[in-house]
């Protein structure tokens, strides 16, 4: 009888496997993964396991870090676990505890419980099985995977190992487990309650809290308690106050993936270790505060600041922190550079680096270096310039007003760099060269600055602009003045002060030289049938006034107002 191929007996060959792992080929893994000859690969456990060699042992650790929940590789995983618990191989069960606190997962769903003391029930979050998991033996066999009974198992035999450790070899748990929790990653926790599935960590980190419950059936928060209660406290927490734990807990506050971890790391830095923090080195303080995570810059700032030998750091090793993106650590920073490093030694094209910073500590910095400078050559001028678009808002206003200054003294600046003041896209820059001009400074009589104000598209500027027309009317031509009030007339998303000084200002003209009627009675006509009472009441007004004082113009009135009816004098104006 011809016996027809399962599931399990099915996929790569086992001897082209066992070819590229006699031969130390790196196609070994890949091939491996795609395996799922079940009773193959359980032979091919033992005869791994054995195997001393580098790229035997690189290939298992990778393999365990997969995940160990491939399809029908099943009867691989439990050799290899048992072999490495056998061995006491402390660093593969290391990655196994890591890797069975993934293959336990839990979903987040929404449930009602009772509410202790009462009757009633309140909705609250709990953790159910992932559906995805097989919960039956069945399922699990035809699927080729562990069922979630089985999952939790292999994480408590894991964490067993590792708890044992601490009795037989205090020094080795304490590194070992420093390098197991480095390995979680704030991902895994996401949303929070997603952490209870991590049964290694929980029972590392929180063994002694009471606001969890512990089963076979996994971690969960008792009614009337909360995540938010969980306050560390680690299985054998007396091994991490020892001195040989200083150097894994300062590693693991450098390098571990997760937020959580890091905070539990720099918390008993702190209270267990501050003595051996006290002895730190400059340098071993700079490898914390060039750290990409916060926790461990916010205690190399705390650190650093009562630190002796910053003296000898260089300007540029004292710029290279200024760097640091820790909203707690840039002050202290800050601190320590004004108290260190005179701005002398600071080049202007490093004080302009630093004002022009987005974290508004080193921007103010850097402004009040610059402010001490003298800036004399055209060069640095023009450098320091770039304040005019300072990113740091509490920064950039007060850099506009000392470029102002220096514009009121300086040869070489020109009424072009007011302008570009004027049309920049931050507002309080914009209007501190408003200011400027209202108070007569070195530019205000430039016929150019006015110019530009009419062909502003920022509404203040042009309101603005009419606000000072009657004595400003001189230097703009009759182009920039329609389209000045055309822009203001026309904008009708928003009404304003602005659109009634136009009003009056179109019909003064109007009424002095019924030439213009033709060009600016439309303009007029617009605020007429605009929707807002008060601009309709000034653009009959004003059209009364101007026909009032010049008859000549009921004529024009008459071709682009239409609706209106001027009685036999011309003087009123009724709709």
């Amino acid at each position: 009888m011809v016996r027809t191929k399962t599931p399990a007996d099915t996929g790569s060959s086992t001897l082209l496997l066992s070819e590229y792992f006699d031969a130390g080929d790196e196609r070994f893994l890949s091939e491996l993964y795609a395996s799922n000859a079940a009773r193959k690969l359980q032979v091919f456990g033992p005869r791994w396991s054995a195997d001393k060699r580098r790229f035997a042992r690189d290939a298992l650790l990778a393999y365990i870090d997969d995940g160990c929940d491939r399809p029908h590789h099943r009867p691989l995983v439990k050799k290899l676990f048992k072999h490495a618990e056998a061995a006491g191989d402390d660093e593969a069960m290391a990655h196994f505890l890591v890797a069975f606190d993934r293959i336990a997962p839990r979903v987040v769903v929404s449930a009602k419980r009772r509410v202790p003391g009462t009757y009633g029930r309140a909705k609250t979050s709990v953790l159910r099985d992932d559906p995805a998991v097989p919960t039956y033996r069945s399922v699990a066999d035809r699927l080729g995977r562990f069922t979630m009974k089985t999952r939790r198992y292999l994480q408590r035999r894991a964490w067993r190992y590792l708890r044992a450790m601490a009795r037989r070899e205090p020094v080795e748990y304490v590194r070992v487990l420093s390098w197991v929790l480095a390995q979680y990653a704030d991902t895994q926790f996401d949303p929070p309650q997603k952490m209870l599935d991590c049964w290694g960590l929980v029972h590392a980190l929180f063994w002694g809290n009471d606001a969890i419950r512990r089963t076979v059936d996994g971690v969960r928060v008792p009614a009337g308690r909360s995540m938010a209660e969980l306050r560390p406290a680690p299985y054998a927490e007396e091994l991490w106050r020892e001195p040989y734990a200083f150097e894994p807990l300062f590693i693991l506050l450098v390098r571990a993936q997760s937020a959580m971890v890091r905070t539990v790391a720099a918390g008993f830095l702190e209270r267990s270790h501050a003595g051996a923090l006290r002895e730190l080195t400059v340098e071993q303080l700079l490898a914390l505060l060039k750290s990409p995570h916060t926790q461990a810059q916010a205690l190399g700032a705390k650190l650093l600041e009562g630190s002796s030998g910053l003296e000898r750091l260089s300007v540029s090793e004292w710029l290279e922190l200024l760097k640091v993106d820790n909203p707690y650590a840039l002050p202290v920073l800050c601190r320590l550079v004004l108290k260190h490093v005179s701005p002398s030694r600071v080049s202007l094209e490093h004080c302009v680096q630093l004002a022009t910073s987005r974290p508004a500590p080193v921007a103010e910095l850097g402004l009040e270096w610059l402010k001490a400078r003298k800036i004399t050559a055209e060069a640095d001028f023009e450098a320091v310039l770039a304040m005019r678009n300072a990113p740091a808002d509490v920064v950039r206003a007060p850099a506009v007003r000392w470029l102002l200054g220096l514009f009121e003294t300086s040869e070489h600046a020109r009424p072009e760099h007011v302008r570009e003041l004027l049309d920049s896209r931050y507002e309080d820059v914009r209007k501190c060269a408003l200011e400027s001009l209202e108070t007569a400074g070195r530019f205000a009589d430039e016929p150019m600055l006015w110019a530009a104000l009419a062909e502003s598209p920022y509404s203040e500027a042009r309101a603005f602009l009419l606000t000072h027309l009657a004595l400003r009317q001189s230097v703009l031509d009759e182009g920039s003045l329609r389209h000045l009030w055309a822009t203001v007339l026309l904008a009708v998303q928003r009404g304003s002060r602005a659109k009634q000084r136009a009003i009056v200002q179109v019909a003064k003209v109007v009424a002095s030289d019924p030439a213009k009627a033709d060009d600016l009675l439309p303009l007029l006509a617009v605020a007429l049938r605009s929707v807002r009472a008060p601009e309709r009441r000034s653009a009959l007004a004003a059209i009364a006034q101007a026909v009032a004082k010049n008859g000549a113009l009921a004529g024009a009135v008459k071709r682009h107002v239409p609706e209106l009816k001027l009685n036999a004098l011309g003087a009123e104006v009724s709709a």
